[in-house]
């Protein structure tokens, strides 16, 4: 029997720019990577609401951070609670590949809620590499990374993401 409590769910998103089509990004597989206000690297999740299947939430959260909707996902890789990565203290995260074509629409979203950003008004598109490098901008005191619960999930994603490309 499963006792873990499930406290949130996001989605791990991706890109298949391997063959450069957009040029000015790196070829390779490429992970939509939000930025949050203390410069942490972070993927659109949140938490779970009353009563609120796991997936429902995990897509709640990603079209309210960053306005992703089913037409901008090719296809999901991971969308049940058996396979998906759990980290943290209960937060559930799934994979999906984004359209290519629709990512121009992708943006951080104002929320009402809080008046304010949840994160900063910048996404990126970075390799697995990029994403989990620690930058550090001595100048402004920016010191960017993937929190340490969340280190292992682009691990998980990566391998994921190259076997079903086999």
């Amino acid at each position: 029997m499963n006792d873990i409590k499930y406290t949130g769910a996001g989605i791990i998103y991706y890109i298949d720019n391997t063959k450069g089509i957009i040029k000015e990004l790196s070829k390779d597989y490429l992970f939509l990577i939000l930025e949050d206000k203390k410069h942490q690297y972070d993927f659109p999740k949140g938490g779970l609401e009353p009563n609120e299947p796991i997936l429902d939430c995990a897509k709640r959260e990603s079209f309210e951070e960053a306005n992703i909707k089913p037409a901008n996902i090719e296809k999901f890789l991971v969308d049940s609670i058996d396979n998906a990565h759990i980290c943290g203290t209960g937060l559930v995260l799934f994979l999906a590949k984004l359209d290519i074509y629709s990512i121009g629409s992708i943006k951080i979203k104002f929320n009402h809620m809080i008046n304010d950003y949840e994160h900063k008004q910048k996404l990126f598109y970075l390799t697995k590499e990029e994403a989990t490098t620690n930058e550090e901008n001595i100048d402004e005191k920016i010191f960017k990374k993937m929190p340490f619960y969340l280190n292992k999930s682009l691990d998980w994603a990566y391998n994921i993401i190259k076997n079903s490309e086999i």
